[in-house]
């Protein structure tokens, strides 16, 4: 009788590989699509197995019912002044607008000044959460297209939304995402990523001098004087709803005291955290941008937006201006506040991201 081969860890994470280079493939090899049915109501998914930490580290997945081909993503960071009031359900009128109109969304939340946050914690749960797509893909969600991701930031997430952006690698760090993690181990639900940012310290130069601190628990406002490395997924867009795009200007200018709380100090006092926090001074180049501002928003200073715009158009991005007259700082997120900014707002987001205009319905949750 003939001996049984035996499965060893070597071809474990051979097969491993395999699977995620084919998951990985560029969507050009979507020649012939055919109808493939997702699910058809939103699920929340944790980036982090971290018992401490993990009650703030989710986010909601949300899919069209049916789609032909592979799907756009958007990423919806929820404002909120840095704090956990209002979270993904705050976003979740936008979420439901996109995936009615063939855009996969992932809507998360992350640990905030209260609950465990704080900078650089708070920054580190975004790009891990914009890391864990690589994990949907290849348990739950196949058709999810990392190449066409984009980021949308409201208030306070637009801060966090245009850093990531200005950080994230051009091409998908395949090596990064799986070798180094190590590869992935498997949970309940979905496949979850190794040693996130938000779980390490993470040293550097030639002495191992802890650069910044990240925790599990408990604020850490005002600890980096680095940022954390940016998504090893590559983000073709972003958009900027009402955003803090120059914290150092809002430090200055605007009502926006949390963000001094946020970044442990003033200007003056950490200037260092400010460098390294500050969209304006993490431009991405050759990217696209929706900026949408409105009028009567007193939250963010006159000027700050179109500044970051002619910065981001001087590094080739492609930018994109809506100003909403009359529109205060939350209008762009409630269809009944402020009917016209929404709407303008919606059609707007639908063009950017390239959504189609079937009218497919998707289940709405956070009940």
């Amino acid at each position: 009788m003939s001996e049984q081969p035996q499965v060893t860890r070597r071809h474990i994470l051979l097969g491993g590989v395999a699977v995620a280079a084919m998951a990985l493939a560029p969507s050009v090899f979507d020649d012939a699509p055919t109808a493939y049915a997702m699910s058809s109501h939103r699920r929340k998914y944790h980036y982090s197995i971290n018992p401490a930490s993990n009650a703030h580290r989710y986010g909601w997945l949300e899919t069209p019912l049916f789609t032909s081909s592979s799907l756009p993503v958007a990423i919806l960071i929820h404002g909120g002044a840095w704090e956990s009031e209002g979270g993904p359900a705050s976003m979740r009128f936008l979420s439901e607008f996109l995936c009615q109109h063939g855009v996969a969304c992932w809507n998360i939340e992350y640990r905030a000044l209260g609950t465990g946050g704080g900078w650089p914690t708070t920054y580190a749960d975004v790009c891990d959460a914009i890391d864990h797509l690589i994990a949907l893909k290849l348990s739950v969600a196949p058709k999810l297209d990392l190449d066409r991701v984009y980021l949308v930031g409201h208030s306070a997430g637009a801060q966090l939304a245009a850093l990531a952006m200005g950080q994230a690698s051009r091409q998908i760090d395949v090596m990064g995402l799986l070798m180094n993690t190590p590869l992935m181990r498997l949970t309940k639900e979905s496949m979850q990523l190794a040693d996130l940012r938000g779980d390490v310290s993470l040293k550097g130069g030639e002495t191992e001098a802890v650069q910044h601190e990240l925790v599990g628990t408990g604020n850490s406002a005002g600890r980096a004087t680095v940022a954390p490395k940016g998504p090893r997924i590559p983000i073709r867009g972003f958009v900027s709803l009402n955003g803090v795009l120059d914290v150092v200007d809002s430090a200055n200018r605007s009502k926006f005291s949390n963000i001094r709380v946020f970044l442990g100090g003033t200007p003056a006092e950490v200037p260092g955290n400010y460098a390294a926090a500050n969209p304006i001074r993490h431009m991405p180049a050759e990217k696209k941008m929706l900026l949408v501002q409105g009028t009567r928003d007193y939250v963010i200073p006159h000027g700050q937006v179109k500044r970051y715009g002619l910065a981001a158009s001087r590094r080739g991005n492609t930018v994109t201006y809506l100003t909403l007259q009359g529109a205060k700082h939350n209008d762009v997120l409630l269809p009944s506040r402020n009917p016209a900014a929404y709407q303008a707002v919606t059609k707007a987001l639908a063009q950017f991201i390239g959504a189609t205009s079937s009218s497919t319905t998707s289940r709405s949750l956070f009940d």
